[in-house]
């Protein structure tokens, strides 16, 4: 097998498992309201930026939850401030992901000034997200997120949308693309799947339902005219097919362990937030550990070695070189096997194949 090279680790920090949203879908489960401290928060920041600077790698920090924004402003501020202050000449970007509900405006101008992108879960319309992503107390969320969206997009944040798949709601696919193209918002949708945690019945959307959407929606990216947004999966399935090289989304990367780890509001490193509290695929504790030892953990060694090389179904698959056997979560959470194939590998194939021939057409009739 090639030997995998060292390459930029995104870190994946989850302040809190709290949350202001109940949602149907939570991979979470229970949500104790835990919080980060500040120094383990900094320790994070500066043993990542070590990390990866020692390899001549920028670092991405993706703040997640939980809900992040129920953290104080202060908490991010000193955040922001540590690695722009500490780190001059380092590439250091930081995301938020959040459910959009509670997004204070001083959050919102800390945001701008330090040049950090939101990227806000809409499920469509009003009737049906407040079906599905509502407050503790049952309440609908999509009119004060649309209301925050607004605040954002007049403040100039970089902002992006991202709709959870339902078998639901499959309809909505083109009304929030025309949303987010009018808004100038770059778009991605992400199935709802079986975890370690819950079967999530009634909500996991098939894999046939999910081709036919993951189409929808690169077709709607490909044939864009003017005003070009970046839609998922679109712009990083043709990226790939393109360049020939391996990309950095998580799911069809050679091995998402080479470019993402999650830690915890405890400092618990994971292979990613689907895995969170799960002490099989625990690394190993950032306050006990440096993380240039922990990346050495055995477990994650062994995630590592997981490849297409090694999946039977792979053996002869024609897109291989492209998949990679598709997201080790989903192959040990549904078939209970590091070394399976991805339950949705039928959907990679059926979507590469896709984009190939549009872009075939292309460039025959162009």
């Amino acid at each position: 097998m090639t030997c995998l090279k060292e390459s930029s680790v995104n870190i994946l920090i989850q302040p809190t498992d709290s949350c202001n949203m109940d949602c149907s879908y939570c991979y979470k489960g229970d949500k104790p309201s835990n919080f980060m401290t500040e120094d383990l928060m900094l320790k994070i920041l500066s043993d990542s930026i070590s990390y990866n600077s020692n390899r001549n790698n920028h670092t991405l920090f993706i703040w997640h939850g939980g809900e992040p924004s129920i953290l104080p402003t202060n908490f991010y501020q000193k955040a922001f401030d540590f690695t722009s202050n500490n780190f001059k000449g380092q590439k250091i970007t930081h995301t938020i992901q959040t459910n959009g509900f509670r997004l204070r405006e001083d959050l919102l101008d800390l945001c701008l000034q330090n040049n950090v992108s939101i990227s806000i879960s809409l499920d469509g319309p009003a009737h049906y997200h407040d079906r599905i992503r509502f407050t503790k107390d049952g309440k609908g969320t999509h009119d004060s997120i649309m209301k925050n969206i607004e605040k954002a997009k007049i403040k100039g944040i970089e902002l992006g949308i991202l709709m959870s798949i339902t078998n639901d709601n499959l309809v909505y696919i083109k009304d929030m693309f025309n949303f987010c193209k009018q808004n100038g918002f770059s778009y991605g949708i992400n199935p709802i799947t079986s975890d370690l945690f819950s079967k999530h019945d009634g909500l996991e959307v098939s894999p046939e339902k999910y081709l036919l959407a993951c189409i929808e929606v690169y077709d709607l990216w490909f044939n864009q005219k003017d005003d070009l947004i970046r839609v998922n999966p679109g712009f990083g399935i043709t990226q790939l097919i393109l360049s020939q090289n391996r990309i950095s989304d998580c799911f069809l990367s050679e091995n998402c362990q080479m470019t993402f780890i999650s830690i915890d509001s405890k400092g618990n490193v994971y292979p990613c937030n689907r895995f969170d509290n799960n002490e099989q695929y625990k690394f190993g504790n950032i306050n006990e550990q440096k993380l240039e030892e922990i990346m050495k953990s055995p477990i994650r060694l062994k995630l590592l070695k997981r490849s297409a090389e090694y999946i039977s179904k792979c053996q002869n698959c024609r897109i291989r070189k492209y998949c990679n056997g598709g997201c080790m979560h989903h192959a040990i959470s549904h078939f209970n096997e590091l070394n399976a194939p991805d339950h949705l590998c039928d959907v990679y194939i059926g979507l590469i194949e896709h984009a190939m021939m549009q872009l075939n057409k292309s460039l025959t009739f162009n």
